[in-house]
């Protein structure tokens, strides 16, 4: 009778060890699994942010542009050309061109948005938010690493724009980073980091979609990830000045 508890302790014991080590075979799988993700992620985001003018020049030299429209900035007055492009059904861009110096020559910039700006008139932006951009020597652009692949669309709404690739306008070097550790090459950056030379764009989901300053760092928010892609392009128009 002692002999069969003792086989049964033992069973018990070994099937216990089975199912924890089952559970950290599951665990290293489902880390694993995340980390490639956000590699996938991070590089989509980067080869975007400096190679996107490819997408540029194609639009430049389309010939199939016919709904063209003109949007003037109520602040200021100035008048900016658009055309809106149809790419499937599920995805028409509003292309702006607008004009810029480039190692001391004007460049003319064909770029895609896939918002309009007079759908985004009513998303906030903090006034003083494109002086504290374009003064940094440097910026990264953060979000959670937990984030779905489509808050990646926002970080290229913004980083193919302040870059130093040819076709970024500002030329400010942009770096990617995440908002925690991970088992990646990818530094962490938070708010933290910002300072009067660095400038942090962090990309958070939470209650409301606008886009606010916290000292040198900037946090753009939206109520889901459609949203956090408007309130994107809305800093971007407004860091061009087609939006205030």
């Amino acid at each position: 009778m002692k002999n069969e508890v003792k086989d049964s302790n033992v069973k018990d014991i070994m099937s216990e060890e089975d199912e924890k080590e089952t559970t950290r075979e599951s665990n290293v799988y489902h880390n694993n699994t995340r980390n490639r993700n956000l590699n996938v992620m991070i590089a989509v985001i980067l080869f975007f942010i400096f190679l996107f003018g490819g997408l540029f020049y194609l639009f430049e030299e389309s010939s199939i542009f016919g709904n063209k429209y003109t949007y003037t900035n109520k602040e200021t007055g100035s008048k900016y050309s658009f055309v809106r492009e149809k790419i499937n059904n599920d995805l028409t861009m509003n292309i702006l061109t607008t004009y810029s110096i480039y190692k001391g020559a004007g460049h003319k910039y064909d770029i895609p948005f896939r918002n309009s700006p007079k759908d985004l008139e009513n998303i906030p932006v903090d006034a003083d938010i494109k002086k504290k951009i374009i003064a940094k020597q440097r910026l990264y652009i953060t979000l959670d690493p937990e984030l779905e692949g489509k808050a990646t669309i926002a970080s290229v709404e913004i980083g193919r724009i302040l870059g130093t690739a040819e076709w970024g306008v500002f030329q400010i070097p942009t770096g990617v980073g995440t908002t925690r550790k991970t088992n990646t090459t990818y530094p962490v950056i938070t708010c933290m980091n910002s300072s009067p030379r660095t400038g942090v764009l962090w990309l958070r989901l939470g209650n409301t979609t606008h886009v606010i300053s916290d000292k040198d760092c900037i946090i753009i928010e939206g109520k889901n990830y459609n949203d956090l892609i408007k309130a994107a392009d809305k800093l971007a128009y407004n860091l061009l000045g087609v939006l205030p």
